[in-house]
């Protein structure tokens, strides 16, 4: 996810609310949960399976693989303790049994073979040893369990961000955090990472979702409250400059602007392999 995973371990509050309930609530609803209901259906997971969620922020993926059926164990570990703290605090509101680890992606607390599934989603490219991580994945997996790893694609294709950075650039601001989530839109890098973990049957998808929210105003809050890496630099546009940051972004985005409905494309690269 972008917040709460290596490279991005942030413990910053704000109103006394912590990272992971900013994520949760300004995120989660409108940007990751459709993405997290593609990497479940795609794993084909079955009654019984033992689901393993990487870098799983608040748990969006975690609880939809719980969901399935009562006799899936899905357990979800992220580096980020805000993180882990919201995933199960959201996960007893919902009535979700799932378990919870706070744990490196390069060093997972499982035995080898304990899983039938993996999912990684917006995770792999904030790892410092993508190599390792993948490596552990295939570790801890059963022989022959499929795993699913979603990134995002060159931000150009991520009508959000593309507008978001691009506002900031024209003003000079170092927009670098910002552009961290793209960081891995290379598919053949992201193949030669899967092969050279060890994984099979290595496949790659490039697929769009929708990303909604209200307004682009209400994206951007979204942005500047969930996620604290782009936090730093939404706030050095001068205070005097923010009607006309906000315009710039709001015209980027004025294709996809519906009524009170803003629903504008976000394309990842799915990767789906075996272990």
């Amino acid at each position: 996810m972008i917040i709460g995973v290596e490279g991005v371990f942030v413990t910053e509050e704000k109103s006394g609310t912590s990272v992971g309930e900013a994520y949760e609530s300004a995120l989660v609803p409108g940007l990751f949960r459709r993405w997290a209901e593609v990497l479940v259906a795609q794993a084909g997971i079955s009654a019984g399976a033992k689901v393993l969620d990487v870098a799983c922020g608040t748990g969006i993926a975690t609880r939809q693989a719980a969901r399935l059926c009562s006799s899936v164990e899905a357990t979800g570990v992220d580096i980020d303790a805000s993180m882990i703290a919201t995933a199960r605090a959201v996960s007893i509101r919902e009535g979700v049994k799932a378990d919870y680890r706070i744990a490196s992606a390069s060093e997972l607390p499982f035995e080898s073979a304990a899983f039938d599934a993996a999912l990684c989603l917006q995770g792999l490219q904030y790892f410092p040893d993508r190599l390792s991580a993948m490596t552990e994945m295939r570790r801890v997996m059963k022989r022959g369990a499929k795993v699913l790893v979603a990134v995002w694609s060159e931000i150009e294709n991520c009508k959000g961000h593309w507008a978001i950075v691009t506002a900031l650039e024209r003003r000079g601001i170092d927009a670098s955090a910002a552009r961290h989530p793209f960081l891995l839109s290379d598919r053949n890098v992201l193949r030669a990472l899967a092969d050279h973990a060890g994984f099979q049957n290595i496949g790659i998808k490039t697929m769009r979702q929708l990303t909604e929210f209200g307004s682009a105003e209400d994206f951007v809050n979204a942005i500047a409250n969930g996620a604290p890496s782009s936090r730093h630099a939404l706030a050095q546009v001068a205070a005097s400059e923010w009607r006309g940051f906000l315009s710039e972004v709001e015209a980027a985005l004025a294709p996809w602007q519906q009524g009170a409905r803003l629903a504008f494309p976000m394309e990842s690269h799915v990767l789906e392999a075996r272990s």
